[in-house]
């Protein structure tokens, strides 16, 4: 279980990265030919990475979220944990949004 997700981040990174300098080297006008769907790929891929990760850590809660809707203290502790996933995605996937502002986000 561990490893997968371990797996996931390194692919994640790879696409992201890839993605990162399929972009810069068309915005630098450093190629000949038009890469926009491979960056586009490579960049969509790694953000879907993102939410399947996302999805995969709520899914750790999924036997106590009745608990967290039926007991009022324990609202507090979901939406611990729904700050963290924003948390999450706010500093993995919304920067790479930013870097494609003008094209995609």
């Amino acid at each position: 279980m561990y490893l997968f997700r371990y797996i996931l981040i390194i692919i994640n990174d790879v696409l992201i990265i890839t993605g990162c300098a399929l972009k810069e080297s068309i915005e630098g006008r450093r190629t000949l030919e038009d890469l926009w769907d491979a960056c586009a790929l490579c960049l969509g891929t790694g953000n879907l990475l993102v939410w399947i990760g996302m999805l995969r850590y709520l899914g750790f809660f999924k036997v106590h979220i009745l608990y967290f809707f039926l007991e009022q203290s324990m609202i507090l502790n979901s939406c611990s944990k729904l700050l963290t996933v924003r948390k999450n995605f706010f500093t993995i996937a919304f920067p790479f949004c930013l870097l494609l502002r003008h094209t995609t986000c």
